[in-house]
């Protein structure tokens, strides 16, 4: 299932009917919640004496924590994301197990669009 949904949206990608989006946000945030994270332990751990420095920890694992449910919960279900513009011909459909009622939506709105397209009727 998974691969058709992958061959189905690379078809309606280089129509230029489907999504796109850049995967450089994803991954920045994750590299930056990965990075936070570690920060602030280390930081809580040897310097827990010191007030403002564990208020920055805490802040920057809350925002790690934001910004990691973001970029592997949100963005993957709302918007497939493509690493074709790069030209490596590679789709990376979803960070996570896509469900039969995405691949039914995708399937839908990329036929709607390539009906849409030709002036057929929908």
């Amino acid at each position: 299932m998974i691969l058709t949904f992958i061959s189905t949206n690379s078809a309606c990608y280089r129509r230029g009917e489907g999504f796109s989006f850049s995967i450089l946000y994803s991954l920045f945030s994750i590299l930056y919640s990965l990075f936070s994270i570690l920060y602030s332990l280390f930081s809580i751990l040897y310097s827990h004496h010191l007030g403002i420095l564990l208020l920055t920890s805490y802040f920057l694992l809350l925002t790690s924590y934001f910004l990691l449910l973001t970029s592997y919960f949100l963005l993957p279900v709302l918007v497939p994301l493509h690493i074709e513009r790069l030209g490596f011909g590679l789709s990376l459909a979803y960070l996570k197990p896509i469900t039969n009622m995405q691949l039914f939506m995708c399937n839908n709105a990329c036929t709607y669009a390539s009906l849409s397209k030709r002036g057929g009727e929908v």
